[in-house]
């Protein structure tokens, strides 16, 4: 499902318009980055939780020349879905 979708959806099930909608979409998603950043962390009951974690320094390989490379340590964004999410998921 894309944005415009979601803002039907949302139109359809709240009775704003679509534009109301896109703009209700855009500040929650806003909101996920911002807690994100700030508290590393964020949570959206009965869908999962998005975190920030590190990925440790190490060796890999240019698959195309075959040369050793250095990947440094970072962070990334890893969702974790919720147990009510995983159910409905796997019934479908």
């Amino acid at each position: 499902m894309g944005k415009g979708e979601l803002k039907r959806y949302v139109s359809e099930k709240t009775g704003i318009t679509p534009q109301e909608a896109g703009i209700v979409i855009d500040v929650v998603m806003q909101g996920l980055i911002e807690g994100i950043i700030k508290e590393k962390k964020a949570t959206m009951p009965n869908f999962g939780k998005f975190e920030i974690k590190f990925t440790a320094a190490r060796k890999a390989r240019n698959p195309k020349t075959g040369e050793a490379v250095f990947v440094p340590e970072r962070k990334v964004v890893r969702f974790k879905a919720a147990r009510s999410l995983k159910e409905k998921v796997s019934v479908s």
